[in-house]
């Protein structure tokens, strides 16, 4: 899904860039279960860079 993004249409329709959020947005929300080891994550190493998770925001809502 990340690499996807790549391709001159899909940089030029702007659908690259939401692919890419798309994954990284996955990715953070899997983290938490690949930590208790109920599944094993493979993820291109600039999904993993500083400055592509700066643009997200975790944080926990409990529930009333």
């Amino acid at each position: 899904m990340w690499r996807e993004g790549s391709s001159k249409w899909a940089v030029l329709t702007g659908a690259g860039q939401g692919m890419k959020d798309a994954a990284t947005a996955m990715y953070l929300s899997l983290r938490e279960l690949e930590d208790k080891n109920f599944l094993v994550l493979t993820v291109p190493q600039d999904l993993l860079e500083a400055n592509n998770l700066s643009k997200f925001q975790t944080e926990l809502k409990e529930k009333k």
